[in-house]
């Protein structure tokens, strides 16, 4: 079970890569709208570009986080779930 927990958070982590350092200039079928990169999609939903850059750090960041729990595993509990877990 440990074996299949390490490669769905590697499939996961790369990809997350994939999509925003890869493919985030290129169309793909899933994009929204007419997009045909990550910028006009975050428009289509009225997002900022801005917010595009917030969301995409804190997903590669995330990405990254759950690649070291490989390691680290209290890395992989969620901060909010973990401390309500130790105050309870």
């Amino acid at each position: 079970m440990e074996d299949l927990a390490v490669a769905a958070k590697i499939i996961l982590f790369v990809s997350i890569v994939n999509v925003w350092f890869f493919r985030a200039s290129r169309g793909t079928q899933w994009r929204a709208g007419n997009a045909g990169n990550m910028k006009e999609e975050f428009k289509v939903y009225g997002l900022s570009e801005t917010m595009m850059y917030s969301v995409g750090f804190l997903k590669v960041l995330s990405a990254i986080g759950l690649v070291v729990s490989i390691w680290f595993h209290a890395l992989a509990i969620p901060a909010v779930s973990y401390t309500h877990l130790r105050v309870h």
